[in-house]
């Protein structure tokens, strides 16, 4: 099993579970998108206040690359009337 170390972390993680880690991430994501106001919805940067809020700090950045990845429109595109 291929292992990697991360810089500045004593942990390491495997292919997998990074991957494994990734998937958690975009299944948050998605679950914050779907339970948005729909008047309202949150932008990438309030995603990654709600990742934090749930012990995850990522860049906004890599909230958008997930978000597109699941083939969501940025907040502008998912304003409902």
């Amino acid at each position: 099993m291929e292992h990697e170390i991360i810089v500045g972390l004593n942990v390491e993680f495997s292919v997998n579970e990074r991957a494994g880690c990734a998937f958690a991430i975009c299944e948050l994501i998605q679950s914050f998108i779907v339970n948005e106001p729909k008047n309202e919805p949150y932008s990438d940067q309030q995603i990654v206040y709600l990742l934090k809020q749930e012990g995850i700090d990522i860049s906004r950045r890599t909230v958008a690359k997930y978000r597109e990845q699941l083939n969501i429109p940025s907040s502008k595109k998912r304003v409902y009337f």
